[in-house]
């Protein structure tokens, strides 16, 4: 990451209260890949969707949040987190609409809920992937 620098506060005498460093904070991405539909797609919301997503769900994404992580959650929340998160994830906005009509009434709602807490809690907090398991090449070379 040549020509980037972070600014990081720390306590450090011969640089006063701010520090600059060369470190790169330790982030996870804010989407995350799940199977939706005809296949696998990325969600993400970025900060375009969490706008639309909060006037339309009437919240704040931390109250979006946490209705989501209780039982206070309004399909809305659901659906327009996912469709959201795939405009957010590289989809157009209109193939997104359609997908979500097309699929609307074929899932449970608690699928649609289970999406949407995925976007939501990688958009808040960021999402990194578990490790694959080891191949049994992987396990042969240790």
């Amino acid at each position: 990451m040549a020509g980037f620098r972070y600014y990081r506060l720390e306590r450090c005498a011969d640089l006063g209260d701010r520090a600059l460093t060369d470190e790169v904070p330790d982030y996870h991405p804010c989407y995350v890949d799940l199977e939706f539909g005809d296949g696998e797609h990325r969600f993400q919301l970025k900060l375009k969707q969490i706008a639309e997503l909060q006037t339309l769900c009437k919240a704040g994404i931390a109250e979006i949040r946490a209705r989501l992580l209780s039982d206070n959650w309004f399909a809305e929340d659901c659906i327009e987190a996912v469709r959201l998160g795939l405009i957010g994830g590289g989809m157009e906005g209109p193939a997104a609409k359609k997908m979500i009509a097309n699929y609307c009434d074929l899932w449970p709602l608690e699928k649609w809920h289970s999406h949407a807490m995925a976007i939501v809690l990688a958009c808040v907090h960021g999402y990194l992937p578990p490790n694959p398991p080891p191949s049994s090449e992987d396990e042969k070379k240790t």
